[in-house]
């Protein structure tokens, strides 16, 4: 299972996978007028779901996760530069990076952070 948001979920063969006719069947897409006149301030969505036997459950966001009022946790800040800074340098040294960073504050400068060495053109 691929988590949206990630380069894992537009990996090839993924981004325009269409999902099963059965999980297809019965969905609309239409913009939402509240989400609509918000933007570009405000950049929300709602989500309904409508069950067989006729129950509705709705679910609005008006912001992004990481805007202010919805923060990113240490957690996903972390899974964040890991699936960003990964791909360039490789695991161990970002691992090493993001160790110093999380301690900057005890670093004597910022030149005590260890750089990763630039990745070889090729």
């Amino acid at each position: 299972m691929t988590v949206a948001g990630t380069f894992a979920a537009f990996a090839a063969g993924l981004a325009n996978h269409p999902p099963p006719e059965t999980a297809r069947h019965g969905v609309a897409l239409a913009p939402d007028a509240e989400a609509e006149a918000a933007f570009p301030a405000l950049r929300g969505a709602e989500v309904r779901v409508t069950t067989r036997d006729g129950g509705v459950h709705r679910q609005r966001q008006p912001t992004r996760r990481g805007d202010p009022d919805f923060p990113l946790n240490d957690g996903d800040i972390g899974e964040k530069f890991h699936m960003l800074a990964v791909p360039e340098p490789g695991a161990g040294p970002v691992r090493t990076l993001a160790a110093a960073l999380w301690r900057a504050e005890a670093l004597p400068t910022v030149a005590a952070i260890p750089m990763p060495p630039p990745r070889a053109q090729g």
